[in-house]
């Protein structure tokens, strides 16, 4: 069985929990790009696409290292996933992750 986290990713993920303080730190570690998460959201329609698990995941992967705010990648890396207490952390990550980046989007178009 293989996840679609690397083993570093996956053994954190699964020894941790859910979407956290820690995972928001992480994503807001990363300045928000409209342009980027434009980019990655590309990729993330293109893995959907894929013939292959493993293009789908990398793509999903690149996507992310784009813009962690992108919410879409973390949900297709779930729906990929083959473990269950890994993809409920990845989508508790997609829903964390498109809340900060609506908070983001509606405080730039507001100011």
């Amino acid at each position: 069985m293989v996840s679609p986290l690397s083993g570093a990713e996956a053994g954190a993920l699964t020894h941790r929990a859910p979407a956290s303080v820690t995972d928001a730190v992480c994503i807001k570690a990363h300045k928000f790009s409209a342009e980027k998460l434009n980019r990655a959201e590309v990729l993330v329609y293109d893995a959907w696409e894929a013939g292959s698990r493993e293009k789908r995941l990398n793509l999903a992967r690149r996507a992310l290292k784009i813009s962690p705010y992108c919410a879409d990648a973390y949900v297709l890396l779930a729906e990929e996933s083959r473990n269950l207490q890994e993809a409920l952390g990845l989508y508790e990550k997609g829903v964390l992750a498109g809340r900060l980046a609506l908070g983001d989007l509606f405080y730039k178009r507001q100011v």
